[in-house]
C-alpha cells in the first residue's frame, strides 16, 4: 500500500474530531439534531483550517443510513463511500476549473433530478469565489429556490469577492485561523501515533511557519520527518525553513541596546557569511522585544521564549518600556522599509542604526542591555552636536543682536516711594551696530523741543509704575534723537488745536475738548492728566502683573484670562479700541511718558509695518490713550520686555503650570497613572 501523507490520513471524519472551530460545529450540530436545515452554507477562511473537512462531514451527516444525524456512524456504505470521495450524490466542484458559465448550466441541469442512492444531493463548489459574474448570475435563482433534496455547500478564501447577491442567499460561517498551541498539540499527538522523535523546540518552530493552517503544519511535520529519517530536531527544522539561529537576534540586539556600532557591524559581517537573506533578524528581535515588553507586566511571560528567557528576563529589567516601544515601533518602519533598500545588507544596517541613534533621553548607555555583553559603548548622538549649538554665554552676550535693557530703577523701590518724583531716568541702551539702519531724517536734529527739554522732566507716581513693570528705562530728555528714534520725515508741531477738529475727535473720541488742549499745550500739565479718567478709576481694582506672574497663580490668580485685566497699558489698548496691524503693533510696544512726549518702544521685527499713513495711525491712537501728550516718538529695539503680548503669554504658561500642578495632584488621576503606568500628553491639554 503506497503511504499516505499525513494532511489526508489525519483528516477529521467527525464534528468531535475537528480542531478548534468550536462556533460551526455546535451551529452545525444543533441544526442537524434539531432537523432545522438551510439549503446553501458558505464556509469562508483561510488555507488549511477545515472548510472542505466540514463540508463533507456535513455531507455525511445529511446521507448516513442511521438518519441525519451530528454524529454519522462512519461505517455503513454511504459514509464509507464519502470518506473515499466516490459518493454518487455528492459532486464535488472545483470552481477555479470550471469558470465558465457554461459549465455551471450543465451542472443545474441535473438540479432537478432526484438523488440515486442517498438522501440528499449535495453540490459542495470548492473556491466559489472563482466563477464569472455569468456563472453567479446562472446560480442566483436556483440558489434561491433549490429542489428540497438539494444542498449547496459553497467555500472559499476571498469571500470579499463574491456577489452581495449570493452571500445573501447562504447561511455564512467564518472559520478561524489556530493558534500555535492548539498546532503544537495536534503535531504532538500526530507524531506520536506515528512514533516520530521529535524535539519540542522543533514542533514549536513548525507550528509557528504553519500561520494557524493544520494542513499547512502537516505538510512542513511530512518534509521534516524525510529530511531528518524519522528524528526531527531543532536545527534541522531551522535549516529547513531557512531559520537564523537565536543568538543572532540577541547579539544585535545587545549591540543596538549598548550603542556599539562596532560591534553591530562586525556581528552582522559575520552574518552575511552564513546567509545571504538575513531579512528573520528583524522577526527574531522583533519577537524578544515583545516578550520583555509583556514581561515588565507579567514577569512568568518570559517562558514563552523558551531558551530565550534567561535573555528576555534580563532586558525586561534593564530597560523601561518606552524604550521598548520605542525600538519596537523602529525596527518595525525598518522593516517595512526593507523592499525599497538597495540591498538587504544597507536596509538591515540603516534599520538598526535608526535604532540605536534614536533613543529615549531618559536611557541610560550604561544600563541599557543585559549583562554578560561587552564592547565599547558609542557616545549619544546628543552629544554629537555643531560647535554653533554649544556658543558659550559670553559669546552670544557679545553678538551684535544681544540686547539687554537696564534694570528698573523703580522695580526696586517700594509702592509707598510712588508719591516721590522721579529725580533721574537712565537712558536706553543703544547699540552702536544699529546705527547704519537709521534714516537720514532721523540722524538730523529736527526736535528742538526735544532738545531743550528739561533734564528732569516731572512724572507722577502712576506712570511710574507702569514704567517700573515694563522694565524698560524711558529714554532721557538730552539723549540725541538720531541714535534711537525713528522719526517721520518733518517733525510735526505740537498744535493741539489740529488734533480737536470735529472730524479727528469724532473718529478718535477724545474726551477733552479742543480748549482745554489748547490750555493743556501751553503750559507743561501734571504728569497725573496723562492716563485718561478711566484707567485711572480701574487701575486700583487691577492686580500688577509683575506682582501675579512673578510667582506661581493660585486659584484667584487663574480666573485672570487676558493680559488687559493685569496691564495697565494693554487695558488702554483696549479701550482705544485698536485693530488688525495697528493693534499687533501696540501689542509689541511698551510706552514711556517724558513731559509732553510719549516714547514708545517697539521691537524690531515690528519695523516693517511703518508707512508714513501706518505712523500717523499709531500717532493718533497713543495720544487718544495719552490725551495731555502732544507728542509720540518711536523707538526700536531689538527686544522689548514687558509688552502686553509677552504679558499675554507669561500668562498663558502660568495658567497652563496651574492646571497641571493641579492635575498632577488629584488623587484620582495619581491613582490612574500607578495602576496602569499612564502619562500625561502635555501638548494634549487645552486651558480655557
Amino acid at each position: 500500500m503506497s503511504y499516505q501523507v499525513l494532511a489526508r490520513k489525519w483528516r477529521p471524519q467527525q464534528f468531535s474530531q475537528l480542531l478548534g472551530q468550536q462556533h460551526v460545529k455546535s451551529a452545525l450540530s444543533n441544526a442537524l439534531s434539531s432537523d432545522r436545515l438551510h439549503h446553501a452554507y458558505l464556509f469562508t477562511g483561510t488555507r488549511g483550517v477545515g472548510k472542505t473537512t466540514i463540508a463533507r462531514i456535513f455531507a455525511k451527516s445529511l446521507n448516513c443510513e442511521l438518519g441525519v444525524t451530528a454524529t454519522p456512524c462512519g461505517q455503513c456504505s454511504s459514509c464509507l463511500e464519502i470518506e473515499a470521495g466516490r459518493f454518487v450524490d455528492l459532486l464535488e466542484i472545483d470552481a477555479a476549473s470550471r469558470t465558465k458559465v457554461e459549465d455551471t448550466r450543465d451542472l443545474l441541469d441535473n438540479v432537478q433530478y432526484a438523488p440515486t442512492r442517498g438522501r440528499f444531493k449535495v453540490y459542495l463548489i470548492d473556491e466559489v469565489h472563482m466563477l464569472s459574474r455569468h456563472s453567479f448570475n446562472a446560480l442566483l435563482k436556483t440558489l434561491e429556490e433549490p429542489p428540497p433534496h438539494v444542498k449547496f455547500l459553497l467555500a472559499t478564501t476571498d469571500p470579499q469577492k463574491l456577489p452581495v447577491t449570493v452571500l445573501s442567499r447562504c447561511l455564512q460561517f467564518s472559520l478561524k485561523a489556530l493558534t500555535e498551541a492548539e498546532l503544537l498539540q495536534q503535531l504532538s499527538r500526530v507524531l506520536q501515533q506515528e512514533q516520530v522523535a521529535a524535539e519540542q523546540e522543533a514542533l514549536v518552530l513548525l507550528a509557528k511557519a504553519a500561520r494557524g493552517s493544520v494542513r499547512d503544519a502537516l505538510s512542513l511535520t511530512d518534509q521534516a520527518i524525510a529530511q531528518t529519517n524519522g528524528h526531527i530536531t531543532a536545527t534541522a527544522v531551522r535549516d529547513m525553513l531557512g531559520l537564523l539561529p537565536q543568538h543572532w537576534g540577541q547579539r544585535l540586539l545587545q549591540a543596538v541596546l549598548q550603542q556599539d556600532v562596532a560591534e553591530m557591524r562586525q556581528q552582522l559581517d559575520a552574518l552575511m557569511l552564513q546567509t545571504s537573506q538575513p531579512s528573520q533578524l528583524i522577526d527574531d528581535m522583533l519577537a524578544l522585544l515583545h516578550f520583555a515588553a509583556i514581561c515588565q507586566f507579567q514577569p512568568d511571560a518570559a517562558e514563552l521564549a523558551g531558551e530565550q528567557a534567561v535573555f528576555v528576563a534580563e532586558l525586561a529589567a534593564s530597560q523601561e518600556a518606552e524604550s521598548l516601544q520605542l525600538y519596537y515601533q523602529l525596527l518595525i518602519s525598518g522593516k517595512r522599509e526593507l523592499p525599497y533598500a538597495p540591498d538587504i545588507r544597507s536596509g538591515l544596517e540603516m534599520a538598526l542604526l535608526r535604532a540605536l541613534l534614536f533613543v529615549p533621553q531618559s536611557a541610560d548607555a550604561s544600563s541599557s542591555a543585559p549583562s554578560g555583553s561587552s564592547g565599547q559603548k558609542r557616545p549619544r548622538a546628543q552629544a554629537l552636536k555643531p560647535p554653533l549649538l554649544a556658543q558659550p554665554a559670553a559669546e552670544a552676550a557679545s553678538s551684535p543682536l544681544a540686547h539687554t535693557v537696564s534694570p528698573s530703577l523703580a522695580a526696586t523701590q517700594p509702592e509707598m516711594e510712588f508719591q516721590q518724583t522721579l529725580e533721574t531716568a537712565p537712558a536706553v541702551e543703544s547699540m552702536p551696530e544699529a546705527q547704519p539702519e537709521l534714516t537720514k531724517e532721523s540722524e538730523q536734529p529736527e526736535l528742538p523741543e526735544l532738545q531743550t527739554q528739561p533734564e528732569s522732566p516731572q512724572m507722577d507716581p502712576i506712570t511710574a509704575s507702569i514704567i517700573a513693570r515694563r522694565g524698560v528705562q524711558p529714554l532721557a530728555a538730552g539723549h540725541s534723537a538720531a541714535a534711537t528714534v525713528a522719526q517721520s520725515k518733518a517733525a510735526r508741531p505740537a498744535v493741539p488745536a489740529a488734533r480737536t477738529e470735529p472730524d479727528v475727535a469724532d473718529k478718535l473720541s477724545v474726551p477733552a475738548a479742543a480748549s482745554q488742549n489748547q490750555q493743556m499745550a501751553a503750559s507743561t500739565p501734571p504728569a497725573s492728566e496723562l492716563v485718561t479718567k478711566e484707567s485711572a478709576a480701574k487701575k486700583s481694582e487691577r492686580p500688577r502683573a509683575q506682582q501675579l506672574l512673578g510667582q506661581p497663580l493660585d486659584a484667584a490668580g487663574f480666573h485672570y484670562r487676558a493680559a488687559h485685566e493685569i496691564d495697565d497699558w494693554a487695558a488702554l489698548i483696549e479701550q482705544v479700541n485698536a485693530t488688525g496691524l495697528y493693534r499687533l503693533f501696540l501689542l509689541h510696544s511698551v510706552p514711556s511718558v517724558v513731559g509732553s512726549c510719549v516714547q514708545l518702544i517697539v521691537a524690531h521685527s515690528e519695523q516693517h509695518l511703518e508707512t508714513d499713513e501706518f505712523r500717523h495711525r499709531i500717532e493718533q491712537l497713543v495720544l487718544t490713550a495719552f490725551p495731555a501728550a502732544t507728542e509720540v516718538q518711536i523707538v526700536y529695539q531689538p527686544e522689548v520686555t514687558g509688552c502686553p503680548r509677552d504679558i499675554q503669554q507669561q500668562l498663558d504658561q502660568a495658567r497652563r503650570s496651574y492646571v497641571q500642578r493641579i492635575m498632577a495632584e488629584d488623587p484620582v488621576l495619581l491613582t490612574i497613572r500607578q495602576n496602569l503606568t499612564a502619562e500625561f500628553i502635555d501638548d494634549s491639554l487645552v486651558v480655557n
